[in-house]
């Protein structure tokens, strides 16, 4: 099915994947494993994509903490949905380097 051609070629080489790491077939069970990611190996000035998105993860917990109190601070003009809307962008920033730091090391 993910397996290559007589000549060796893969649709799969073009957005990086091996694909003998997508499916191997040990006897007759397969084994499905995670494919690697290059976007997971790039590195920006020498420091690694996932150090960056760690990074602005803790800014916006930082941001979402500080949103929270003001929301709760009497005569706040900031509406509580600043609040959700930061904490849902934080969460999508955490799963998003979560996955990028698992591709990166296994």
């Amino acid at each position: 099915m993910f397996g290559s051609n007589s000549s060796g070629w893969s649709p799969w080489i073009f957005i990086g994947f091996d694909t003998e790491s997508i499916i191997r077939v040990a006897g007759h069970h397969r084994v499905i494993d995670m494919p690697y990611l290059p976007v997971a190996r790039i590195a920006i000035l020498g420091i690694p994509l996932a150090f960056y998105l760690g990074a602005a993860t803790l800014i916006c917990l930082i941001g979402t903490a500080i949103l929270g109190m003001l929301v709760l601070r009497e005569g706040s003009k900031i509406p509580f949905a600043w609040h959700v809307n930061a904490a849902r962008l934080t969460i999508a920033l955490a799963l998003i380097h979560g996955l990028v730091v698992y591709w990166t090391f296994f």
